[in-house]
């Protein structure tokens, strides 16, 4: 198999070497989509169009614009197969075929811009092929990102011979870090320093045992996991940390405790409580722990001391590898693991570490490189996106950037010039910008993502937009390694010019939109209609809206993150009735936990004056409504519309719900008002349904008593007082309260057209928004 990597041992500048002060190589300032329209394709009924949502997802979609050059392909696994044969060719060109022991392929080379197409098929073990797959067609707008080809097997051979540590940077990277240590980062180099020499004198510790008794319940296991990584958070830390300032400042005490601490560690019975199953995160730090002290001592390690630790990283790594492949690929045929993925890029880094070393480095090497750095994530497309949340985004970055650093600094592999790595930026920028209250959807969306990580990450991106962003975040610690380690460079770090207000990012269906995304004080509007449907860390929540406004939350994903599979997490968080979305009869909503409950955006739209913005998540109900398209049009500056057209073969009470922090005041039977503070919005029901309004500050389940920063959250519905087979639901919010008098409604037989603002707005069922 080819791979995508540098032709020489040397890493770029938008790898991270060190950049000259007042000078920026290849700012990147990463593009976003402001229009949008659903392309209009039947589907295929090909063997490929006829997988289910979790199989492997086939790459390029049909009819797609593909800017990361060398291009990727992956399709869905099919059992009994020795290996597949893709055709990719021109559209007026001759055809190449490429051979693939797996369901997926790295372009060995950046093709020419143009349109090509491509299909696969199969081989089976007697040497028969299966039928071949349908054409599929895409266009490469971009030309190579740099990177050149080279054989795995003498990269392989190229880092095997290569000297330790390979993963700790060198020449000139290093000498602008030791600079920086000494100029810029002194203080914060010598906060390190303090916390590690404090650390120094805790004893060594003994060999962890869980608390948890046989009988446990879930909630007890959960808490016990928690708390052991709680415990080893600060030992893992302080053996990478010493081992760092070895490294730099050759100080024997710092060596001393590093390898007295690491060597205790690999004593540890890798199948005992640290092992990889189930808790996975623990674990996975501990076993990059080894390896990184491994690689950083080892000239200070004796034979005995090596083979030690190569023996604890081999099982542990061994482990890793059975969870993600297992006897069936595991990963390459259902790769919607959360946890996998970040298993995955720990396994290519590791591998580099050990290549050569342990006698499965090979295979290890030649499966995980090449795969994590083509796929990169199965959570969203070059767009940035990341269907997981806001949360997870963040968390994705800890600890894959200090993952993504060793294969850059060990193989020259490059993954920051992969163009989803380089625009996820984009994604947590629009759903958590500098000063917003909260996060977009999913997992933690009701938190502000963590600054630790998302500085380190704008530290690697040469971009203004993102240095920017990292500037603007709230104090963090920079202390981190994550941040020591970073590629020094002086540049601006100011709000570029013609950076668009709102964006929509359709590989995973989530729309922004803000009165000026460089204002802490900004209006915020989010959407949300995914094809990711409810699945993992995702929640039943299509066609919802989140809205940010002053700092402050006006309409707001309700509920919080206690602990995964919590009776709150089940109950309330991750259902339909929590969020700003459509219920009916009594709460009910879309299928949780489901890929196929899914949404889409059909239409996006940002022009100078007006925002618009319209989902369909009619399939995310499960074949419980006909009809559940959502309409959003946002008229700066203090007016959002929102229709909603709904269908079913079944009488239904329908159900408009609104979450906020504060109690909302009923000034009419179809208003109330949300304030907090001096900032308020009020929310006008406009249609002529009869509609009754009820609130309550309870849940279904509460949050985990353990956690005390739970504060009440209020549950606003609008209920119709009779069942129907349809229901054309128009919302009107008002930021501030803004005055209405110029406001006109108006009734079509399907919808209604309202004139506001000076425009005229016509809002029907399966029609586009029309503003004039």
């Amino acid at each position: 198999m080819m791979i995508l990597i540098r032709s020489r041992f040397v890493v770029t500048s938008l790898l991270g070497l060190v950049i000259a002060q007042g000078v920026l190589a290849a700012d990147i300032v990463p593009s976003v989509v402001t229009s949008w329209i659903k392309p209009n394709r039947a589907p295929s009924t090909d063997w490929i169009g006829r997988a289910i949502a979790l199989d492997m997802p086939t790459i390029p979609q049909d009819g797609v614009l593909v800017k990361q050059n060398p291009v990727y392909f992956s399709w869905p696994a099919l059992y009994g197969v020795v290996s597949y044969s893709l055709v990719v060719q021109p559209l007026s060109g001759t055809e190449q075929e490429f051979e693939s022991p797996y369901n997926w392929f790295a372009m060995p080379k950046a093709l020419e811009r143009g349109s090509y197409q491509w299909r696969v098929r199969a081989k089976k073990a007697n040497g028969q092929f299966d039928a071949w797959s349908d054409w599929r067609g895409f266009t490469i707008t971009t030309d190579g990102s740099g990177t050149n080809v080279a054989n795995i097997s003498e990269l392989y051979n190229r880092v095997k011979a290569s000297p330790h540590p390979r993963t700790f940077p060198s020449s000139t990277e290093l000498a602008a870090i030791k600079s920086a240590l000494a100029g810029t980062r002194r203080d914060a180099y010598g906060k390190l320093k303090a916390r590690a020499k404090a650390y120094a004198s805790n004893a060594l510790p003994e060999e962890l045992k869980s608390s948890a008794s046989v009988d446990a319940t879930q909630r007890d296991t959960v808490m016990d996991m928690l708390a052991i990584t709680k415990e080893m958070k600060p030992e893992l830390a302080q053996i990478v940390e010493q081992a760092f300032i070895w490294r730099i400042d050759r100080n024997q005490a710092a060596l001393n405790d590093a390898k007295q601490r690491l060597l205790k560690l690999a004593t540890w019975n890798p199948e005992g409580i640290t092992a990889y199953e189930p808790s996975h995160h623990m674990p996975r730090n501990l076993l990059w722990t080894l390896t990184i002290g491994y690689d950083w001592l080892y000239d200070e390690l004796s034979a005995v001391e090596r083979t030690l630790l190569l023996n604890s990283i081999r099982k542990r790594l061994t482990q890793i590898h059975a969870s993600l492949m297992g006897t069936t690929k595991r990963m390459m045929v259902r790769p919607y693991d959360s946890h996998g993925w970040i298993g995955l890029n720990a396994a290519a880094a590791i591998s580099t570490v050990v290549a050569g070393e342990v006698p499965e480095s090979e295979t290890w090497f030649k499966l995980y490189v090449p795969w994590a750095m083509a796929a990169m994530s199965p959570w969203g497309g070059e767009d940035g996106g990341f269907s997981q949340g806001t949360g997870y985004g963040a968390w994705h970055f800890d600890p894959n950037l200090y993952y993504w650093d060793a294969i850059r600094l060990a193989t020259g592999v490059d993954p920051y010039q992969k163009v989803w790595l380089r625009n996820t930026g984009n994604f947590l920028l629009y759903f958590a910008p500098p000063g917003s209250p909260s996060g977009g959807f999913g997992e933690a969306g009701d938190s502000v993502p963590d600054p630790a990580v998302i500085v380190p990450y704008t530290m690697r991106i040469p971009s203004q937009l993102y240095r920017w962003y990292g500037a603007n975040q709230r104090p963090t610690d920079s202390s981190s390694l994550l941040q020591l380690l970073a590629p020094v460079e002086i540049a601006e770090a100011s709000f570029p010019k013609g950076i668009p207000d709102a964006a929509v990012f359709q590989s995973v269906g989530w729309a922004a939109v803000h009165s000026s995304l460089s204002d802490p004080k900004r209006f915020s509007l989010y959407f949300k209609s995914s094809p990711y449907g409810s699945f993992n860390h995702s929640h039943a929540d299509q066609n919802s809206f989140i809205i940010n406004y002053e700092g402050k939350k006006m309409a707001l994903d309700s509920g919080f993150y206690d602990w995964y599979g919590s009776p709150h997490h089940t109950k309330w968080y991750q259902q339909t009735l929590a969020h700003n979305a459509i219920t009916f009869d009594g709460g009910k909503g879309q299928v949780p936990n489901q890929m196929d409950a899914r949404g889409e955006i059909t239409r996006f739209s940002h022009m100078s004056g007006y925002t618009v913005m319209t989902g369909d998540a009619t399939r995310a109900y499960g074949g419980a409504l006909l009809l559940a398209q959502r309409s959003i049009v946002y008229l700066k500056p203090s007016f959002i519309l929102v229709y909603d057209a709904l269908s079913s073969d079944t009488p239904r009470q329908w159900e408009w719900n609104l979450h906020t922090v504060k109690t909302m005041e009923v000034v009419a039977p179809k208003q109330v008002k949300v304030a907090d503070g001096t900032t308020s919005m009020c929310v006008d029901l406009l249609s002529d349904e009869e509609m009754k309004f009820s609130q309550t500050n309870r849940f279904t389940a509460d949050p985990d008593s353990n956690k005390a920063y739970w504060a009440n959250q209020w549950h606003g519905r609008f209920t119709s007082e009779d069942k129907s087979k349809k229901s054309q639901i128009l919302v009107l919010m008002r930021l501030n309260c803004a005055n209405t008098t110029d406001v006109a409604v108006s009734r079509l037989d399907e919808g209604y057209v309202v004139n506001i603002a000076g425009k005229r707005i016509s809002l029907q069922p399966g029609r586009p928004v029309d503003v004039k």
